[in-house]
């Protein structure tokens, strides 16, 4: 999932994007559809062109606008290699490619031809650069645990 405006957007296990304001969520409130096409695995935002990114499982890229997810506008972003998981911060695209090692590139330079750059070797299962520090959201420090996979895990 990825966040603007205080929004969060995150993927639904149909594949669908959902949202929900980060302010009033609490365990019982419930996700909005805002998607009803897509079947994507991994979604980042691109801020500065308010695009939402997002991959499928066979690797190809995709966006939409941020601000039309309901018309359903989702265009193919042709780019070398397959991505199955991605991340945006700035104006750079991290991308978990299919040997599970980790690849980059600019944005404004990605096209059909460019080429991706390798950053980390693999076995990485997904790529994140966080936007929202743990004290923009409602919760005490102890709603935070650290999984045995390093992986965290918010109660309510």
């Amino acid at each position: 999932g990825d966040t603007k405006d205080g929004i969060l957007y995150g993927v639904g296990t149909n594949g669908l994007l959902y949202q929900q304001t980060l302010k009033s969520m609490t365990t019982s409130s419930h996700w909005k559809q805002a998607t009803s096409r897509g079947h994507v695995i991994s979604i980042a935002i691109h801020e500065p062109t308010n695009l939402l990114y997002g991959v499928n499982g066979h690797g190809n890229l995709y966006k939409i606008p941020l601000d039309n997810l309901a018309g359903n506008g989702w265009v193919h972003v042709p780019h070398k290699g397959k991505c199955y998981h991605i991340t945006i911060s700035g104006d750079d695209i991290y991308c978990r490619g299919s040997s599970k090692a980790v690849w980059y590139q600019k944005l404004t330079k990605l096209t059909a031809s460019s080429s991706w750059k390798k950053v980390a070797r693999g076995d990485v299962m997904s790529v994140y650069v966080p936007k929202v520090a743990a004290e923009d959201l409602d919760f005490e420090e102890t709603d935070f645990e650290m999984g045995p996979d390093y992986t965290s895990y918010i109660y309510a």
